[in-house]
């Protein structure tokens, strides 16, 4: 098998049709593959590269099956009975090796034939769970391929390593046999538009057995699993392995709001159905409404409907059907004093279904996923730049709605801490830096240097505004507003504005994004008097470049090297105050009977994250009194096994790097070089990596003169 990186994988056929087997490490690799290729006969006459695709993946057995693209008959390997072996007993192992030979394009390595014995066999309550076998010629490759016993057959298929090193152990040929008794399920659904997700559609399903079930096969067909409003169907069999069902993939549903409302009592969100209202002798849906104000004791509001406002007495809104808090109400929506409306986006990437196989009455296997529901092509109206704003000046930002200033509560400096409305401060100011998209900005704060951000790249009104990392993605456009000199701010995510939640003009009150009032705008107010803490932050691919007003010389936050695998997925943690980053939590795991680092969390000098539920204890690790993090010592295969810290001396808002000391092992180390990061004079100010199941890579994030040191190297042991 053809894979990233530089170690292979091998998988071996179980049917003619072309199905393949392979371990489950090999086969997650395979899949990132823009287009994976089977090597058929590698180094043979008769050579071939065959495309394939994964069409199951079994955490449970730790095994996974391919089918290749191609209509020729493959031979397929018999499969044995790992029940029947026993300690010593030799085995053969074949796999596609690692090799340092020298090779051409479409040059392959032939395949290699290890001769072992069983050294273990582990059991779980009497049950096979593993083979064990020894060392001697073994190769990384094996990883996937098939332990043949001395008939011939099967009797095992190789696991993978994520250390790279020689594959030593099998998962026993019986779960196999057991995933061979389950049918392969396959569903590729179109992308469907909304309108035509409203109407009945016609979806083929496939189901191909390995083995011939004992008995009639059914196939149940569900929308929305789980939800109140699921919906199931029996799929009908048109010829053999191929199933049709008819169904709506997304019933229609009424428009629900959101309103967010001030009583004299005090204040309440609630969801409600859209519905008609009377303003005067206006009647309008409740949807087309922004927001309501009362305006006097004999009942008459003021309605802001798009660009206008309607006065008269609200009628249709005394007793409203609500959901508040999960629980089903009546509310009298007249007599609040304010209230904002929002239609709740409804729209859906997509409908989650389940298919089950049942084969007398008992559940053989299911799939799950999504049926996508594409977007409607629309033309964006063109929004007009606001002449005059200035990149290389600090501004405050002035909400119209309460006259309060955008700012980063709790003057807080951490990542996802929110943004809300509050007095002037010299320190909470802002400045716009242009983006690579034209005409959208940054907007960096002067207290911590990070940028607003919308909270987990939320598509609903009234989701909330943070600071973060400068992301391509999280920019902002100012346009003219209908009065001069007050601005919409818009995000880049969805297309909400900027925005004071349900209008409130309280201190802390909650900043978020919303659809477009003229209400809700803004002001850039030049702010000759700033007093910035933090230098301002613009965005260049993976390095966040820092130009620091009034310092000696310019320094850069950059990624040191990234150590580890490539699974899992990416997180940063940072804070850019120096001298706050003092230490590590960890977890510990197991992989394949070894020990390698499950999570890790920065520690700075404030409340640490909370632990989720049924996450290990974690271990702490912390710097003396005047000391904070400068590097560190890693232990790194394709994942996290072992790493010390470097604590450096910070004194007088400076790095001291001739007094440093390095903590005990955080985890257990192997026999493999380390190589070290960061730890020559650099100001640490975060960690980066990817994080799966456990810790697969990690790396530091560093503050550093322009000409920074080289991170490090190789450390012998």
């Amino acid at each position: 098998m053809e894979l990233p990186g530089n170690v292979p994988g091998t998988a071996f056929c179980i049917d003619p049709s072309g199905i393949f087997v392979t371990d489950l490490d090999s086969a997650q690799r395979f899949e990132t593959l823009a287009s994976g290729k089977l090597i058929i006969h590698a180094g043979e006459a008769d050579q071939r590269a065959v495309g394939a695709k994964l069409v199951r993946a079994d955490a449970g057995s730790g095994l996974a099956l391919l089918q290749a693209d191609s209509k020729e008959h493959f031979a397929a390997l018999e499969i044995g009975d790992s029940e029947q072996l026993v300690e010593t007993m030799p085995v053969i192992a074949v796999g596609y090796p690692a090799t340092q030979l020298h090779l051409e394009d479409d040059e392959y390595p032939s395949l290699a034939f290890s001769a072992r014995h069983i050294s273990l066999l582990h059991k779980k309550k009497g049950v096979l769970n593993l083979i064990q076998v020894d060392e001697s010629g073994t190769s990384a490759g094996a990883a996937g391929g098939p332990m043949i016993g001395s008939d011939g057959k099967v009797i095992g298929i190789m696991q993978g390593n994520p250390s790279g090193f020689p594959a030593i152990s099998a998962t026993p040929s019986e779960r196999l046999v057991s995933l061979m008794a389950r049918p392969i399920i396959s569903f590729s659904p179109p992308a469907l538009t909304e309108a035509e997700s409203h109407a009945a559609r016609k979806f083929t399903i496939g189901v191909t057995w390995l083995k011939k079930p004992q008995g009639k096969p059914t196939v149940v067909f569900l929308l929305n699993p789980g939800d109140k409003d699921q919906r199931s169907v029996e799929a009908k069999l048109v010829k053999d392995g191929v199933y049709e069902v008819s169904v709506v993939p997304l019933e229609e549903r009424p428009l629900q709001l959101h309103i967010a409302a001030q009583f004299s009592e005090g204040n309440m969100e609630a969801e409600v159905a859209d519905q008609d209202i009377q303003v005067g002798a206006t009647t309008i849906r409740l949807s087309k409404v922004l927001a309501v104000d009362a305006d006097g004791p004999d009942g008459s509001v003021k309605a802001v409907v798009g660009v206008k406002t309607i006065t008269g007495k609200l009628l249709g809104l005394e007793k409203v059907a609500a959901t508040l808090g999960g629980a089903t109400t009546t509310l009298d929506l007249s007599k609040a004093t304010h209230f904002r409306v929002n239609p709740i986006d409804r729209s859906l990437a997509g409908v989650h279904y389940k298919i089950t196989v049942n084969v007398n009455g008992v559940s053989m296997e299911d799939r799950d996923g999504t049926i996508p529901i594409k977007s409607a092509p629309t033309t964006a109206p063109v929004d007009a730049a606001v002449p005059g704003i200035a990149t290389d000046k600090w501004y405050y930002i002035q909400s119209k709605v309460s006259d309060l200033y955008l700012d980063v509560q709790g003057a807080r400096q951490e990542i996802a801490n929110p943004v809300v409305q509050a007095d002037k401060d010299p320190q909470q100011v802002w400045r716009l830096i242009p983006s690579e998209k034209d005409g959208y900005y940054y907007i960096s704060s002067g207290l911590s240097g990070l940028c607003l951000d919308v909270r987990s790249d939320g598509k609903e009104a009234g989701t909330a505004v943070d600071q973060a990392l400068p992301n391509p993605t999280q920019v902002w456009k100012i346009t003219p507003a209908e009065e001069d000199g007050w601005v919409y701010i818009k995000s880049n995510v969805n297309g909400l504005n900027l925005d004071v939640y349900g209008r409130f003009k309280n201190m802390g009150g909650k900043v978020c994004v919303a659809k477009p009032d003229p209400a809700q705008v803004w002001r850039l107010v030049e702010a000759p008097d700033a007093k910035p803490r933090f230098p301002i932050v613009s965005h260049d691919d993976s390095s966040l470049k820092i130009h620091v007003e009034g310092g000696s010389a310019p320094e850069i936050a950059v990624r040191t090297e990234q150590l580890g695998g490539h699974g899992g997925s990416e997180f940063v943690a940072i804070q850019p105050a120096a001298g706050s980053f003092i230490g590590f939590r960890y977890t510990t795991a197991q992989w394949l009977d070894k020990q390698i680092i499950g999570k890790v969390g920065p520690i700075f000098r404030s409340p640490p994250p909370a632990a989720h539920e049924g996450d290990p204890a974690p271990v702490t690790i912390m710097a003396r009194d005047g000391y904070v993090v400068g590097g560190m010592v890693v232990d790194a295969n394709d994942a996290i096994v072992a790493f010390k810290v470097i604590f450096v001396r910070y004194r007088d808002g400076r790095i001291d790097s001739a007094d440093t000391y390095q903590s005990e092992w955080c985890g257990t180390p192997g026999d493999r070089a380390t190589h070290q990061l960061a730890g020559h004079g650099e100001t640490v100010i975060g960690v980066f990596g990817r994080q799966g199941r456990n810790l697969d890579a990690m790396g530091l994030v560093t503050q550093s003169p322009i000409s920074p040191r080289a991170p490090g190297g190789e450390v012998a042991r």
